[in-house]
């Protein structure tokens, strides 16, 4: 029988780390496994319950057919399983025993300590190699599960294989445009306004005369002049667009730390496990380039501020309303823009005959070009250089002409381990045994860290990748002189270490750097981060003079179009008021 673990959290850890060819003693299933038998154990020493009545209490809590999964896996591994728990087996000695973790040719992984009682050395209540061997070698010879098949993600929650490609799941005309959420539809790109019609999609440059053609919400003609709205109050405005191709900061990937703390499980905890899971537990309506929905909607698994490139983008000019592209994908690095991202832009004007309005597009590969599950920098300066460079050459043979193309580089990631280290993770805060530092050790161990140079114990380790990133950035400038008088279509910007000004400067003010870390990977901006992030670009960008002017028919067209709508601008002169 094929089953598949609660909370499709090997799926999760899959997600997290996309990126990993290869992983080690069982690798991502290990790691889902250890969480799950984490979980299970924890309720039952929370709410003093037996181990069946903890067991009945996770299944319970999840979706339908996620909740029908837990089930099956625990029925599958009966009473031995459910002894082990009893027994105050660890996670990790269960997930061994279990053979979930079973690569014998190399150390044997895990994050736990043992219980007091259990200890057999005098290490100060860490457990030793020789005492994790010792417990897993002495619970296998009692119990017996090589009987038990293994379980395939797909076979249980079908909607996160359908995204192999990027493209939106359901697009009936094709246009790459979409009117579901999920599935790389409207969350990722501008609404669809017609499905069935692949001459109606946002971002088409048209004066919808009769219909709404680039589903920006204008159309019609104006009855005092003739002239159609779109060519009244929109062109000559600077109308663009805003995409970004990036890697799963830029898809703003979250596991909602929410999954992993047993104090705080309810219903409402997982109401959002499918769609989070049919959009790559990634949030890019909530991202510093593409954030563009309510936040309320997604409690309780994202907090904090909404702010992005293309609220401000709209807010600029209302003529840009639905005209979004976020192209994130976890993983991706510079050659991914090379041979995928690029050619997922809808923007192509060899593939259409109808004309397109140009873009602000962002080239965010932050961090994969070095990270890896590896501690060496899988891409090499120069291999970074190349990439870059071939995509914006691509790129100008196939944008719209007047295209602003912005290059943000590699961050430095030593802000992770110095902020995170000796801070308790959401698995370990029910006894305060786990932190980042033994989590990052146990995810290297496993060879399934998102990065394993920068969530590093060796300081060495950390310097060496930070130089390679720096490396990687200096070659941004010379990019741009190398393409000077070459570009047909497009204009190239480098803005600087601008993300890495921003987490300075925000700690520089008295922030801490791990107010801007995803809590339960320890690695990816949060929701506080992205607003920052969007900040400090948005503010850049227009001192660098890529951002046009506001358009002066702004009053006009929020008045015809979008009466119900307050600007932002009083928004926040009416928060500032009340506080």
């Amino acid at each position: 029988m094929k089953f598949y673990t609660t909370l499709a959290l090997a799926a999760t850890l899959s997600l997290l780390s996309s990126q990993v060819l290869a992983d080690a003693n069982g690798g991502k299933t290990c790691a889902g496994c250890t969480i799950v038998m984490a979980l299970v154990t924890q309720l039952v020493q929370v709410h003093e319950i037996t181990v069946i009545s903890g067991i009945e209490q996770l299944c319970g809590l999840l979706p339908f057919l996620q909740s029908v999964a837990c089930t099956t896996f625990f029925e599958t591994y009966g009473e031995q399983l459910i002894d082990m728990i009893e027994k105050n087996y660890t996670p990790d000695v269960i997930c061994n025993t279990i053979e979930y973790c079973n690569n014998k040719t190399n150390p044997t992984c895990h994050v736990f300590p043992l219980p007091p009682s259990q200890l057999i050395g005098s290490n100060g209540g860490r457990m030793s190699q020789r005492e994790f061997e010792h417990h897993v070698a002495e619970a296998k010879a009692k119990y017996n599960f090589s009987h038990v098949e293994k379980f395939d993600v797909c076979d249980w929650t079908p909607e996160i294989c359908r995204v192999a490609e990027h493209k939106p799941y359901f697009d009936d005309d094709g246009d790459m445009f979409s009117t579901f959420g999920q599935l790389r539809g409207h969350d990722w790109r501008g609404r669809d306004c017609d499905d069935k019609n692949s001459a109606i999609f946002p971002g088409r440059s048209d004066p919808d005369v009769g219909a709404d053609n680039n589903c920006n919400g204008i159309f019609g003609v104006d009855p005092t002049t003739n002239v159609p709205y779109e060519t009244e109050w929109c062109d000559g405005t600077g109308q663009m667009g805003i995409a970004i191709l990036g890697d799963s900061a830029t898809a703003h990937f979250r596991i909602p730390p929410s999954y992993l703390i047993v104090k705080n499980l309810s219903l409402s905890t997982f109401s959002r496990l499918v769609p989070n899971l049919e959009n790559e537990l990634d949030f890019p309506m909530l991202s510093w380039s593409t954030g563009h929905s309510d936040i309320s909607q997604y409690y309780p698994d994202i907090e904090g501020p909404v702010d992005s490139i293309y609220k401000r983008l709209r807010e600029n000019n209302l003529c840009n309303n639905n005209d979004y592209q976020n192209i994130g994908v976890n993983g991706a690095d510079s050659s991914s823009m090379v041979n995928q991202l690029q050619y997922l832009l809808s923007r192509d004007k060899n593939n259409s005959p109808l004309a397109q309005k140009p873009l602000l597009l962002f080239m965010a590969m932050i961090g994969n070009d070095v990270c890896s599950s590896k501690t060496t920098s899988r891409t090499t300066p120069q291999e970074y250089h190349d990439n870059v460079l071939k995509t914006i050459m691509d790129l100008d043979s196939r944008l719209p002409k007047g295209t602003k193309v912005v290059l943000i580089g590699l961050v430095d990631g030593r802000i992770l381990y110095d902020s995170m280290h000796n801070l308790i993770h959401p698995i370990g805060m029910t006894n305060n045994d786990v932190t980042y530092e033994a989590f990052y050790d146990y995810l290297n161990c496993l060879e399934v860290s998102p990065c394993a140079g920068w969530m590093n114990s060796n300081e060495a380790t950390r310097d060496a990748l930070s130089a390679t990133a720096a490396a990687m950035r200096d070659k941004l400038p010379l990019i741009i002189q190398e393409t000077r008088g070459k570009l047909k279509n497009l204009q190239i910007f480098y803005l600087g270490d601008v993300l890495d000004n921003a987490i300075k400067e925000y700690i520089g003010m008295g922030g801490k750097g791990s107010d801007l870390i995803e809590p339960a990977d320890g690695f990816h901006p949060n929701q506080w981060g992205q607003a920052l992030f969007a900040q400090y670009l948005w503010n850049s960008t227009v001192q660098a003079g890529i951002i046009p002017p506001e358009n002066p028919h702004n009053d006009k067209i929020r008045a015809r179009f979008f009466p119900n709508e307050v600007p932002t601008a009083t928004k926040q002169r009416e928060t500032t008021a009340t506080q």
